[in-house]
């Protein structure tokens, strides 16, 4: 009740500077703020010798004010008018450095977003992150929700020789401790960023932060990871998972392509996340990469890779480090992606259902992803697709060494998120099978993988494919005798696909701005294709 008497006695003040002194309550410095409290302030070396922001287009400030600290008021320093503002925009996280005089100072930072005059739980963004006297790398993420403007921000250290179970406050007394104040400005829409590129053959940390309940950051929502140029190297969607302090980092390969004994090729980068509490159930993540490392990997002959989608992702537990001895076992752990996407010319992939941290690395090897130690008794040697109209997607697959085998079940994505069965194919001891959708998801991307089925019930999955619908070419009438009717489609040559894959050229007479006619008369009765551009229609000769 004290604490709601103060705030409303705070906003009743505020108010009255408006009506009486309009320009003095244009700034946050008109905002009655506490004055953090202590008893030793830092005389035992807990002080911030060191703070730092990066904002947006790398933008920021760095107070390096050394050992010392303010002796009135006793360990707290108002920077609020010696630092422009540094811009933050919603959603996105930001690096910075902290550094501290003792090895056991823990930092938390808040904003003020309400500018109420009082730092709330709900403005809490970092909780009792551990600094220590080497510089630490450090990132906020801001909520999606921060109000746009001008707001304080307050950093604040405690010393603690054992981690704080309990989370800082931002005014009350601790034995050893400093606070510091700054201006912050958010915004509603951050520029564009680059995948982080990293070191040559060298572990790049990443900015520490704290994804908890306590730091307003564990939702369903992006977490991205930064280097210290507010990079991004991946994106943790925690899904409620309190996972407390993050430590993430990524090792940049710059010697030939790396290859584990099992023959399989890796790219040339591997993130390590280390945090200190396993989730208690599934994330999702996102792991950012560099179009060069995918070049890189589609070169190298043997690495099964000839495009995004032909990349898996493995867990292990090798930390950040070049050095991964032997994946065997491990590959049974493969994680399939469920979105693939471009970032700034650059690539991402996305994952769900995982259920633990560590290290990730990125692969091919063959359209087969199986055990190697325990292969299925068939060889899947290609799986390609093709968008023939605009509601049917032809599936082909080829195979050798098909023994004693059950058979293919088909899946299906249209939301880049999720795989289900749409069909299941038998083995019919064939080296081609050839499997058409017919319900495509409109103009949008659809997504196809085979689940192999042995007779025991164990089973893999190939690579997965994507199929683009392009815009609605129409032809009409179908079944058709004599001319059939284009529309929306400026190509006047087109190309007859009979049974047999023969092409005939057939040339088109243009009626009007959007319909052209050709004439099939001379066709035989059949069924053919019609190759309008990179498309297939389908078309019936009476």
């Amino acid at each position: 009740m004290k604490k709601l008497v103060q705030k409303n006695f705070k906003i009743i003040c505020f108010l009255i500077s408006i009506l009486f002194f309009p320009s003095f309550a244009n700034t946050i410095n008109a905002i009655a703020y506490c004055v953090p409290n202590t008893v030793n302030g830092c005389s035992s070396g807990d002080n911030i010798s060191l703070f730092s922001i990066k904002g947006e287009s790398g933008v920021g400030f760095s107070n390096n004010s050394g050992a010392g600290c303010s002796a009135v008021p006793l360990s707290y320093s108002d920077f609020t008018a010696s630092f422009s503002p540094v811009i933050l925009s919603r959603t996105n996280s930001y690096s910075g450095n902290l550094q501290t005089g003792n090895a056991n100072d823990y930092a938390t930072i808040w904003i003020d977003f309400d500018d109420d005059g009082t730092f709330e739980n709900n403005e809490r963004l970092l909780n009792n992150l551990k600094i220590g006297t080497i510089n630490k790398l450090y990132a906020i993420r801001i909520p999606d929700d921060a109000t746009l403007g001008q707001h304080r921000l307050r950093v604040r250290i405690i010393g603690s020789v054992t981690s704080p179970v309990t989370i800082t406050d931002p005014c009350a007394s601790y034995a050893d401790t400093e606070t510091e104040d700054y201006l912050i400005e958010i915004i509603g829409t951050s520029s564009i960023r680059s995948v982080a590129l990293g070191l040559a053959n060298s572990c790049t940390e990443l900015g520490a932060m704290t994804i908890n309940a306590e730091s307003n950051n564990n939702g369903n929502y992006p977490v991205y990871l930064v280097d210290s140029d507010n990079n991004y190297a991946a994106a943790i969607y925690t899904d409620g998972n309190n996972l407390g302090t993050v430590q993430p980092s990524f090792f940049k390969n710059a010697n030939a392509t790396r290859q584990d004994i099992t023959g399989r090729y890796f790219l040339d980068r591997n993130l390590t996340i280390l945090v200190e509490t396993q989730p208690i159930s599934t994330y999702r993540f996102r792991y950012f990469y560099k179009i060069s490392e995918l070049n890189g990997l589609i070169a190298q002959p043997g690495s099964g890779v000839t495009s995004q989608f032909d990349l898996v992702m493995t867990k292990s537990n090798h930390l950040c480090t070049s050095n991964f001895v032997d994946f065997l076992g491990i590959l049974k752990s493969i994680q399939f992606p469920t979105g693939f996407g471009s970032y700034n010319g650059d690539r991402f992939l996305d994952f769900v259902g995982l259920t633990s941290f560590s290290s990730f690395f990125l692969h091919g090897g063959s359209t087969f992803l199986g055990d190697p130690t325990n292969p299925l008794p068939v060889n899947l040697i290609a799986f390609f697709g093709k968008n023939f109209e605009k509601n049917i997607n032809q599936l082909n697959w080829e195979v050798t060494n098909e023994k004693d085998f059950l058979g293919y079940e088909i899946q299906k994505s249209t939301d880049s998120q999720h795989f289900e069965k749409i069909d299941f194919v038998k083995t019919n001891n064939s080296e081609k099978y050839q499997y058409e959708d017919i319900l495509v998801n409109g103009s949008s991307i659809n997504y196809y993988r085979l689940k192999l089925i042995d007779l025991d019930g164990k089973f893999s999955f190939s690579k997965i494919i994507a199929l683009k619908n392009e815009a609605e070419i129409k032809i009409f009438p179908n079944p058709v005798k004599n001319n059939i009717m284009i529309e929306n489609s400026e190509l006047e040559i087109f190309e007859i696909i009979n049974a047999f894959g023969q092409i005939k050229n057939i040339k088109s007479i243009k009626i009007n701005n959007t319909q052209q006619q050709i004439n099939i008369s001379e066709l035989p009765v059949g069924i053919y294709y019609l190759k309008v551009g990179n498309h297939f229609r389908k078309i019936i000769k009476e």
